[in-house]
This record gives C-alpha cells, sequence and structure tokens, in this order.
C-alpha cells in the first residue's frame, strides 16, 4: 500500500453503531462521526427497524462527535417514518 492511500485511509471518519432492544425501545448508539458516508448506515438501520414494526426507537447521540446535514436528514427522515 502506497504512502498516500495510507495517510488518507487514516483520515476516514470513525464511526461504529450499537443496536440493542432494552424492554420494548430499540435503542440506536452511533459512535463517531456522522456525516456523508457514514449516515447511510444509521439511516439503513433505522429504515430496516421501522419497517420490521419498531415503534419506538432511541437514537442516543451522547457518543456522536460531529454530525453533519446528511446526519440530521436521516434523523429527520427516521421520525417521519
Amino acid at each position: 500500500m502506497g504512502e498516500g492511500l495510507a495517510r488518507e485511509m487514516r483520515k476516514l471518519p470513525v464511526f461504529e453503531l450499537d443496536d440493542e432492544r432494552v424492554d420494548d425501545v430499540h435503542v440506536l448508539v452511533p459512535h463517531g462521526e456522522i456525516d456523508a458516508l457514514t449516515a447511510p448506515t444509521l439511516g439503513r438501520r433505522m429504515l430496516e427497524l421501522i419497517e420490521d414494526g419498531t415503534s419506538r426507537l432511541v437514537v442516543d447521540l451522547s457518543e456522536t462527535t460531529f454530525m453533519d446535514s446528511t446526519g440530521l436528514g436521516v434523523l429527520v427522515n427516521g421520525l417521519r417514518q
């Protein structure tokens, strides 16, 4: 791997999504940055849960370090669903 590519890979945002059910509530906890690259992952999971009949969904942003307008759009879209 070239040095330039390795340097670029280190710049990718760190993102993880914890996903758990607590009683009758489903909790998603995104860790790291929610931006144009990572927001689709959160959005897909939210839509999967909604389509599967989840009616109580919490997105805990306490571990989110940054969110751009794409991330906000994903949250608004989930709320509309």
